[in-house]
């Protein structure tokens, strides 16, 4: 009896070890745009965006392209976003050739917005009849800190 338990304690541990490591590889990466070491999350914002949203630009400073789905590390106080709203439209020219799909993209919207330190910031695309209004909300307190002025056409 002894031997089967720590045989289940194990068996146990290595699914908790295994668990932990499949949930940091989906992690999102993070790139940290400010100068010196890397502070603790307490000290910094995180800025991240909606699944429709590509963000361009941080203060004036290029996001790599293709870096979708990651967390921006910011110091606090106020900074400039800049990013566009993207959307795929698939459709079928003939039923031999099967589905085409396009992206589009929209935007280069400039937003500012006051970032708190351990607070993380999400933009997102609301969509409205015509188009949409991004706005910046954050996640911590659930309140949206700044709307777009400006209904941008699809």
């Amino acid at each position: 009896m002894r031997c089967r338990t720590s045989r289940v304690s194990i068996q146990g541990m290595v699914s908790v070890a295994l668990v932990a490591q499949i949930a940091a590889a989906c992690a999102a990466p993070s790139i940290k745009l400010y100068p010196g070491p890397a502070l603790p999350g307490s000290q910094i914002a995180t800025l991240r965006a909606d699944d429709s949203i590509v963000i361009k630009a941080v203060d004036g400073e290029k996001i790599p392209a293709g870096a979708s789905d990651v967390e921006l590390q910011l110091l606090p106080g106020r900074h400039q976003a800049q990013f566009g709203y993207t959307h795929e439209i698939c459709y079928y020219l003939e039923v031999s050739r099967g589905r085409e799909c396009r992206q589009f993209y929209y935007g280069d919207v400039v937003l500012m917005f006051e970032a708190l330190a351990g607070h993380t910031y999400k933009i997102y695309a609301g969509s409205m009849m015509a188009g949409w209004r991004p706005y910046v909300q954050d996640r911590t307190s659930g309140v949206v800190v700044v709307k777009s002025e400006t209904e941008w056409p699809l």
